[in-house]
């Protein structure tokens, strides 16, 4: 009869088509495919939460070092338009290097930027001294800011009246461990 659907043949009768065998790369649908399909969200969840940890980091690291930037412009800025600021130019002595200083008795800070020194090794730094009658106490260290420029700024000037530069292991040392290159102030 026409619009009458008929039921289909009973299984294990002869009547039945084969079974057609899947290729090879095809999976069967089931517990496994349901598994996988439910971890994939979990995955991808957890990637991009990693990422964005990650980012996180980076910009709040980032934003960490632009504070610390602006600050020291902001103590070079009130160092430079101290009204008591000197600005002195030579070449050290005992060295092929010439250094600007900037001090400020009254802010007791001095701004050392020295050109023609050669890199420093590996675990090696130069490190600033200040260069007193009664002998030489530390300065801090100074930071390669490249294009073969060193620079450094101090608090503690007293009454130093030049400064050194010695190359010492990066860390800093507690005296100089030879004389020091020096300019007057």
């Amino acid at each position: 009869m026409p619009g009458i659907r008929q039921l289909p043949p009973a299984a294990g009768t002869a009547s039945a088509p084969p079974e057609r065998a899947l290729p090879a790369r095809a999976k069967p649908r089931g517990r496994r495919a349901r598994t996988r399909r439910h971890r994939l969200p979990w995955v991808v969840a957890a990637a991009a939460t990693a990422l964005a940890l990650v980012l996180g980091g980076a910009v709040g690291a980032m934003g960490v070092r632009m504070q610390q930037m602006r600050e020291h412009t902001a103590e070079v800025e009130r160092l430079l338009a101290a009204s008591d600021a000197s600005v002195r130019d030579a070449p050290l002595d005992g060295g092929d290097a010439r250094a600007s200083v900037v001090t400020s008795q009254r802010s007791g800070t001095v701004l050392v930027m020295v050109e023609g020194l050669p890199p420093a090794p590996e675990g090696m730094g130069y490190q600033l001294w200040y260069v007193e009658d009664s002998g030489t106490r530390s300065a801090g260290m100074l930071a390669d800011t490249g294009g073969g420029m060193y620079s450094g700024m101090a608090r503690g000037l007293g009454s130093a009246e030049r400064i050194g530069i010695s190359l010492e292991p990066a860390g800093g040392m507690p005296e100089p461990s030879h004389d020091p290159m020096t300019v007057e102030l």
